[in-house]
């Protein structure tokens, strides 16, 4: 029989978080739910084998990408979910250095940042920019 697959959820305070929790519980992945604060809606989930607390990334991103390496040193996961641009975008960065430990389910900084900059999503830069005249109609006065 083949053990569980080995999952770690980052910011399980996220409704997010908590979908992925259960799906991958209920199809027997063995499940850790890291976040920066104590109570967290994943940590309480049936599927939830471990928690782990890590400082806040949102605030000292130093000390939480510390944190993770080490971690990732110590423990072994098939996969990894990082759920927001707190946790994506700097794992992204840092990904070639923690892809020696883990697996994580991140794009590469280079695709993340076309689709993170809206302004880049909607205005692509190979867009030719065409003259618009403007076209203004007047109503005549009505006769007295």
């Amino acid at each position: 029989m083949r053990s569980p697959i080995r999952v770690l959820v980052l910011e399980g305070s996220l409704n997010s978080s908590l979908a992925v929790v259960r799906s991958l519980g209920k199809a027997g992945a063995h499940i850790t739910v890291g976040d920066h604060h104590r109570i967290a809606p994943a940590f309480l989930s049936r599927y939830t084998k471990r928690r782990i607390f890590y400082p806040s990334p949102e605030e000292n991103l130093k000390e939480f990408m510390i944190f993770l390496e080490a971690h990732l040193k110590k423990e072994s996961y098939d996969l990894i979910f990082a759920m927001s641009d707190f946790t994506i975008l700097p794992i992204a960065k840092c990904r070639e250095k923690l892809a020696s430990y883990n697996k994580f389910a991140i794009s590469p900084m280079e695709q993340l940042m076309l689709v993170h900059d809206k302004a880049d999503t909607i205005m692509p830069k190979s867009l030719v920019i065409l003259r618009v005249y403007c076209c203004y109609v007047y109503r005549m006065p009505e006769k007295e």
